[in-house]
């Protein structure tokens, strides 16, 4: 029996073609497909005998069961670095995996970025409400990328996604722990209820996608997947009805597969599904944005339709540029408000703590930002903060014990999950340089730029002198980062300095670029004090090159000659604003003093920091 919407819609779609989508095909029929969708069947409905509703009895929420393993598991979602390390400072790695449509509704029909701005991701990178700081949306679907392209670990796909998708974000696979998964099996030929129905072909495939992507990615925690949209209008055998109506069959027996396996101890129940056990290694599945209606009938829950003109005229089953913002719009409403994506999809706004350093225990700390929740917890270096007092707007705190010379990251968990983060956003002070201590902020400077880490214990040795190998190391970690390493030592630069000797590689490689010849008959003097008339030559070749010549020299300083050892070089790094000098009434630099571990900080912060 053909219904009233039926016939109204068949009546639509004549009066589409005849008011001239002109770009439409002339041969293109009425659609004859009709089905109730999968999310308003409910406990009694069915198609062919198969039961409805994304979940097990009809019902369209996952047993309280897997909903509470789907909230571990998203809880367990953090930002990572890019060898799957905790880390404020990491990412979190949100991936599609599909074909055309898939990365048509997620990003762009090329699949590179930048996406279309009425894509899932063009709309996500302008919500506010999404995090901005830790999330990392890539696309890794492409053009005719069907399931059995993605079925197994070693498929060109992932390598593709990890050398160009990921890559291209300065993410690794180590990052990825959540998909969005949408596929089909092209040119389908068997429909249900025969027992070589595409449905099963696929439910087999998303199996096999999931294990694999899970292989690949081994912080994977969860995995939601999305059927066909509707394709009654569909001029081409790419994926027509009732194809792309039974995949949501497919999508919802592969999350049942998973909540019957965890339901029976872990033993498969479903073989076609095969082993998706999240206790042993699986993601945890579950459903995302069901987009299948029938046509032109709107949607119960939602009054979701589907007209012509949201699909390419030329087969009438991609997505136009109305179907890819339609699919979008869907997209982000789900992430935004499933119990399994907050957490990690949405932001807290832009946090921040004052101050950002202090004493290492019992520093009083405010952190702001935007819906704190009561109960939420702040955590500072991974230790709970003392003291937690919560507004909408603002946390106050005390510091717990803390390493002294120590950067800790800031963290705040809401009770609802969503999270927000200060990576290193405390630093605990030196013992020996407190807050009101003249170096203290370049000290802290030094420290976050990772170019010392203090002389041991709890102290920086502030006015420790500096030894020549000690220069040699802050130099070079001042210029090129705390990442640098130099080549290997020889032992054939200088006769004092032999390989393994305590900073030996710096020092050849400091002699290298030119900045020094040493201290004269072949030798470096490695533990002799660096002067500070030595350190302003030393600051400025390293920082411009061994040819700079800086000007003359015209007498700022009193015990600083015209003609004094390194005078042009002094009087260049004052200024630079590099030095103010060692005294005033007279101007004095006190070229001949040793320069002190403090007073390094100092310059090692206005040469190459600031």
């Amino acid at each position: 029996m053909v219904s009233d919407a039926r016939r109204a819609r068949v009546v639509l779609f004549s009066s589409l073609l005849a008011a001239g989508a002109a770009a439409l095909p002339a041969q293109t029929p009425p659609p004859a497909f009709v089905a109730t969708p999968l999310t308003e069947m409910g406990q009694s409905g069915s198609y062919l005998g198969f039961e409805g509703g994304l979940y097990p009895n009809g019902s369209n929420v996952p047993p309280p069961a897997h909903a509470a393993a789907g909230l571990a598991h998203a809880l367990a979602i953090q930002p990572l670095d890019t060898d799957g390390n905790p880390s404020a400072a990491g990412r979190i790695a949100l991936l599609s995996i599909g074909m055309s449509h898939t990365t048509q509704e997620f990003c762009d029909q090329g699949g590179l970025q930048p996406c279309n701005p009425w894509t899932f991701v063009g709309q996500a990178l302008v919500d506010s409400d999404v995090s901005h700081t830790t999330l990392a949306l890539v696309n890794g679907a492409r053009s005719g990328q069907t399931a059995i392209k993605w079925s197994i670990p070693t498929a060109d796909n992932f390598d593709r996604v990890r050398d160009v998708d990921l890559a291209a974000q300065g993410l690794t696979e180590a990052q990825v722990q959540a998909v969005w998964l949408k596929e089909a099996d092209a040119h389908p030929t068997s429909s249900l209820p025969n027992a070589d129905a595409d449905a099963y072909t696929l439910e087999t495939l998303l199996g096999d996608v999931i294990r694999a992507a899970k292989t690949r990615y081994p912080n994977l925690r969860c995995v939601f997947v999305t059927s066909r949209s509707y394709a009654g209008y569909a001029i081409s055998d790419l994926n027509p009805e009732p194809y792309a109506y039974e995949s949501g069959f497919a999508v919802k027996w592969i999350v049942q597969a998973q909540i019957d396996q965890m339901a029976n101890g872990g033993v498969i129940v479903d073989p076609r599904a095969g082993d998706l056990d999240y206790d042993t290694g699986a993601p945890w599945i579950g459903w995302g944005p069901y987009l299948w209606a029938d046509g032109t009938i709107p949607r119960a829950s939602d009054g979701l339709i589907w007209v012509p003109e949201d699909f390419e005229p030329s087969d009438l089953t991609h997505p136009s540029t109305l179907g890819e913002t339609k699919v979008g719009d869907m997209l982000l409403r789900f992430f935004k408000n499933d119990p399994r994506t907050r957490p990690w999809f949405l932001a807290l706004g832009d946090v921040a703590i004052a101050p950002p350093s202090g004493d290492g225990g019992g520093a009083e700390v405010s952190i702001t930002g935007e819906s704190f929740q009561d109960g939420a917890v702040l955590t500072i270096g991974g230790i709970g903060a003392l003291g937690v007092s919560v507004a909408p707007g603002l946390i106050t705190a005390t510091t717990p014990a803390l390493q002294a010379g120590s950067v800790n990251d800031v963290v705040i968990a809401n009770p609802d999950g969503t999270t927000g983060s200060i990576a290193q956003g405390f630093f605990a002070d030196f013992g020996d340089v407190p807050q009101d201590h003249p170096f203290h902020s370049f000290v802290e400077s030094l420290f976050r730029a990772g170019v010392t880490a203090g002389c041991g214990g709890d102290l920086f040795c502030v006015d420790a002198n500096v030894s020549r190998a000690e220069m040699a190391v802050f130099l070079l970690k001042g210029r090129f980062g705390p990442f640098h390493a130099p080549p290997p030592a020889t032992g054939t630069v200088f006769a004092d300095v032999h390989p393994g000797d305590f900073a030996a590689d710096w020092i050849e490689e400091l002699a290298a670029l030119g900045v020094t010849g040493g201290c004269g008959g072949g030798d470096y003097c490695p533990d002799d004090p660096v002067t500070r008339a030595q350190m302003a030559v030393f600051l400025l070749k390293t920082l411009l090159g061994s040819a700079y010549d800086p000007p003359d020299p015209i007498g700022v300083f009193a015990d600083v000659g015209v003609d004094g050892f390194a005078a042009d070089f002094i009087e260049d790094l004052y200024r630079r604003g590099i030095t103010g000098g060692c005294a005033t009434d007279p101007l004095r630099y006190c070229p001949d003093n040793p320069n002190l571990r403090g007073e390094m900080a100092v310059f090692l912060t206005k040469t190459f920091l600031q």
